[in-house]
């Protein structure tokens, strides 16, 4: 616990007066190929960018970020699908209380789990990338995914602890399904992307339009390429998702704002749970709630396909911002990159 409230209260390692120097700075100081910054007040405001390096690299040099550019976002996804499943809720299409067995028959779900448990990851069922069987880089249907969960058994009763798990998230999918009659990347189109005007949203499971940059990882001294090492489909509703920088920052701000939810249910999804006993990192209804250098954070992490992302609102600060590295690492801290906008901001 010690560990966690340290790293939660650490100082910004990388700063600068402005958005740009934060860019430059903070990309140079966590050794990444690219860095992508946004910031905004509101989800229908223009939201300041800065960039620093490369979008892609090649033997012969590489191509510079650019605002246009879809960043791979990871478990942010989770935010996405977690307001899509609270919108049905709201149109009274699924009760967030309800069985989920009775909503997915046949999968063998245990009848206690719920909407609810699945959205703050207490539904007891493991991870279905942690079976011995998953192929990552070969197509799955999601409900071969979930079956994989379910052939390990429960980590623990439902509602009894919280368990981080891709697995909640594509059953959310599932259910979405089941209560649209439709796709899920249909419904969260329809639902929430098009209704916040958040055209620059992509799936992955589709060929990502032009400019799409790429993800890396360090090897020795050079970079690999690990953007397409995991099959898209294995993400799906838990983190399938790309995007400008832009665009996530005005989906932070819609987060803060309670865009398209109900009062009531807005309010429900900051009531969050913490991780564990004593920690400063809590979840709520499809996304984190965290103390950070900045003050509380409502967001999400998303780190995968070569990619380290942070998109959060700060409500103290009543701001919103995005940070995404192309480089797939703990070290390459999108969080720390989040505090020295903000302390960049607060200085001016």
């Amino acid at each position: 616990m010690l560990l966690l409230l340290a790293l939660a209260c650490a100082p910004p390692t990388c700063g600068g007066a402005s958005l740009d120097a934060v860019a430059r700075r903070c990309r140079a100081a966590y050794d990444a190929p690219g860095l992508a910054v946004a910031w905004t007040t509101a989800s229908d405001e223009a939201p300041r960018v800065a960039l620093s390096g490369e979008a892609a690299l090649d033997e012969a040099g590489g191509e510079p970020l650019s605002p246009d550019h879809l960043l791979r976002v990871g478990s942010v996804t989770k935010t996405l699908t977690g307001t899509l499943v609270l919108v049905l809720a709201d149109e009274g299409l699924l009760d967030l209380d309800a069985p989920v067995a009775d909503l997915l028959p046949g999968m063998g779900l245990d009848p206690r789990i719920t909407p609810r448990l699945l959205l703050e990851h207490r539904s007891g069922l493991a991870s279905y990338r942690d079976h011995p069987d998953l192929d990552a880089g070969a197509p799955h249907a999601p409900e071969e995914l979930l079956a994989l969960a379910l052939d390990l058994g429960p980590l623990d009763e439902p509602g009894a602890a919280f368990h981080y798990a891709s697995t909640n998230f594509v059953a959310l999918g599932l259910i979405v399904e089941a209560v649209t009659g439709g796709s899920w990347a249909g419904a969260l189109r329809a639902r929430v992307l098009d209704p916040l005007a958040l055209d620059g949203f992509a799936f992955t499971a589709e060929s990502l339009p032009a400019p799409a940059a790429r993800g890396y990882e360090r090897d020795g001294e050079g970079w690999a390429d690990v953007t397409d090492r995991v099959d898209p489909s294995v993400r799906w509703a838990a983190g399938a998702l790309a995007a400008p920088v832009g665009d996530l920052a005005r989906w932070a701000a819609a987060l803060g704002e309670g865009a398209l939810l109900e009062l009531a249910t807005a309010a429900a999804r900051l009531d969050a749970l913490p991780r564990a006993e004593g920690s400063e990192r809590a979840y709520g209804l499809g996304l984190s709630v965290d103390e950070t250098a900045s003050g509380p954070a409502w967001g999400h992490r998303g780190r995968g396909d070569g990619f380290h992302a942070w998109t959060a609102w700060y409500p103290e600060a009543g701001v919103a911002v995005a940070a995404v590295f192309n480089r797939q690492s703990r070290e390459a801290d999108p969080v720390a990159v989040a505090d020295a906008v903000i302390a960049a901001l607060d200085a001016r």
